[in-house]
């Protein structure tokens, strides 16, 4: 965000410069009025006495007023912003000729910060008006020390004289020092927005490589779709050419039926039975011939619907975006009242499923809703894999009774989601009315959710590789392919702000022995209770990771090497409670050892602090373990 428009968005900053313009007129009014009428030294050398001194006080008062209201209405106008910075640089050094420095502050510091804000090139401005400031000072201390001394009363003109150097004296140190606060500022300001547009780049980089991706993906997606309309299409063609041959087939039937009838017309009545039910017949089949051609036409119109819905499903790989999807495209074929998605998960050792999407106007009812497999009618398709219609309120099965999920619907339809043949989920839809689906609806349905399944069954693998590829099963925290990478960022950042990093390696004393004696579940409890202490603590913005089979690493951002060894030994008193926990338990007992190094104090780089903090785990696990050491500074 460019300064401009960061200035235009904040009130307080707007009321911020007009505060600072105000002071700075007042406190040159007072320097002004505390002169009274004694001579003052300025670079005109013009007699300032009491009436002209009031007059020129209050056009100024009455130009900065005016000042402040065209900042405020116009600050978003470069041209007009930079129209009112080039009259205040003038006004400001004229009233510091003719006045005395006393408003430098008006001079200096104002142009500064509206320059500041309007992006203009406020650091050549700022040094141009220190030069004035200077020249300005000079001028005014060559002219005290060229007043002459009184012959009359010499002691009083010394002191006169004495006041005066101070009060310029104060007045320059006060000046100098808002220059500097003021230079800071603006730089600070500069640093700020170049930060932002780094991270706005790069933002900006990251989003254009997901959209390339997931470009490519969906051109392989329409490229398989394709195929297989094509592939649909031959068929069709294939189920044409038959009924093109059953057609002239019939029509040979016919004219061969017409030619015994004309051979027979001198037959019996019983030759005219015979004709009637042979009519019946032909007609009976010309009628099948008619439904099959518009059933084949109904369902050639389900197929395409299906392949476009299809299409329409693959779009996304989100998982919460592929709900919304099915959602809707669900309620495009069978629109109703209620339509909830029910998943598959496991939560401590228990299957249930769960309402992940829900569309009802009695949505809030359906929050946190979960049931377990056999249980209710999501529970018992799910269990039973078989699409179940209910049309009045409730369904008996094996003896039980089963209610729709809403007393308000008095019909639902429960469909499996199947891939594979494995279960992964349900979908319920309900309607208001007593028999509000049929068999086609069902039909419709189970096609739909073969498809819905290849989506959701898809992006959920998507979202497992996604938080699978940053995090350790087992500890949940980060892996050594995510430290790896973040560790440089984190030294890269310490070095461009110049903060303190600090880096602890744990590492738990005899873990490899002791996990052949007592099993893998023995490790994995060990390694469990190793992540809930570091995480116990440390802060959410610190890095954790588990980087190889004992060994456990922690980022310590913005901490000097005296916290960092605090924390460590932290981790370590409270892990060797919980081996006192396990000693009670008769089960095998290890305690853990900790290197402790800071970055800049005990490398330069990233190589140097990881060796650094090796060497002092290895000094750690030298003593006996059960110690925590801190690497040596360079």
């Amino acid at each position: 965000m460019e300064p401009a428009e960061v200035f235009v968005k904040s009130e307080k900053l707007r009321a911020y410069v007009v505060a600072f313009r105000g002071l700075a007129l007042i406190l040159g009014l007072v320097i002004t009025a505390l002169a009274g009428n004694t001579d003052s030294v300025t670079v005109f050398k013009l007699p300032m006495s009491g009436g002209l001194s009031v007059v020129l006080s209050i056009g100024l008062v009455m130009y900065h007023i005016l000042a402040s209201f065209w900042f405020l209405k116009f600050h978003s106008n470069k041209t007009n912003l930079t129209l009112l910075i080039v009259s205040d640089c003038c006004v400001g050094l004229l009233t510091c000729a003719v006045l005395g420095s006393g408003y430098l502050l008006l001079a200096l510091a104002v142009p500064v910060l509206e320059a500041a804000f309007g992006d203009y090139p406020w650091l050549i401005l700022l040094i141009v008006l220190g030069i004035f400031f200077m020249v300005i000072v000079m001028i005014e201390f060559v002219g005290i020390m060229n007043i002459a001394v009184p012959q009359d009363d010499p002691e009083a003109g010394r002191m006169l004289i004495k006041d005066a150097r101070r009060g310029l004296l104060i007045q320059s140190l006060i000046f100098f020092a808002t220059y500097v606060i003021s230079t800071v500022w603006a730089y600070s300001v500069s640093l700020q927005i170049e930060a932002e547009k780094v991270f706005l780049y790069k933002q900006g980089q990251e989003e254009k490589t997901l959209i390339i991706e997931d470009t490519l993906h969906d051109k392989e997606t329409i490229q398989g779709l394709s195929n297989a309309l094509i592939e649909k299409e031959v068929e069709i063609e294939k189920c044409r050419s038959k009924l093109a041959e059953a057609q002239e087939e019939l029509e040979k039937n016919y004219k061969k039926y017409h030619d015994q009838k004309n051979h027979n017309a001198a037959q019996s009545e019983l030759f005219r039975e015979k004709e009637n039910e042979i009519n019946q017949l032909f007609e009976k089949r010309s009628q099948k011939m008619e439904m099959d051609v518009a059933e084949y036409k109904k369902q050639s119109e389900k197929a395409r619907a299906l392949l476009e819905i299809s299409v329409e499903l693959n779009k996304s790989l989100n998982l919460q975006e592929a709900y919304v999807s099915v959602i809707e495209n669900f309620l495009k074929l069978i629109p109703v009242q209620t339509c909830i998605i029910f998943m598959l998960d496991t939560i401590d050792g228990r299957t249930e499923i769960f309402a992940e999407m829900v569309y009802s106007p009695y949505s809030d009812f359906f929050r946190n809703f979960s049931v377990r497999i056999g249980e209710g009618l999501p529970g018992l398709v799910a269990e039973r894999q078989k699409t179940i219609i209910v049309d009045s309120g409730s369904i008996a099965f094996e003896g039980k009774e089963y209610q729709t999920l809403l007393n308000y619907e008095k019909s639902a339809l429960v469909v499996p989601i199947l891939y594979e043949e494995e279960i992964l989920g349900v979908f319920y839809l309900g309607k208001q009315d007593n028999y509000g689906f049929n068999a086609d609806m069902a039909e419709i349905a189970n096609s739909f959710a073969a498809i819905a399944a290849v989506t959701l069954q898809n992006a959920q693998l998507f979202q497992k590789t996604i938080s699978g590829g940053m995090f350790d099963d087992l500890t949940g925290l980060y892996n050594s392919i995510y430290f790896n990478e973040r560790f440089g960022e984190e030294i890269k950042r310490s070095k461009r702000y110049k903060t303190d990093l600090s880096i602890l390696l744990l590492d738990i004393d005899n873990f490899v022995p002791l996990n052949n004696d007592f099993g893998t579940a023995w490790g994995d409890d060990v390694l469990k209770e190793a992540s809930e202490v570091i995480r116990a603590h440390t802060r959410e913005t610190d890095v954790a990771a588990r980087v190889q089979a004992g060994q456990f690493v922690v980022i310590l951002l913005q901490s000097d090497k005296t916290n960092a060894g605090l924390i460590a030994e932290r981790i370590r008193t409270a892990f060797e409670m919980r081996n006192m926990a396990r000693m009670r338990r008769s089960r095998g007992t290890t305690t853990i050892s900790i290197g402790v190094a800071n970055f800049p104090s005990d490398a330069g780089g990233r190589d140097e602090l990881i060796a650094s903090v090796e060497n002092a785990l290895g000094r750690a696990k030298a003593v006996g373990g059960n110690n925590t050491v801190i690497a040596d500074a360079l």
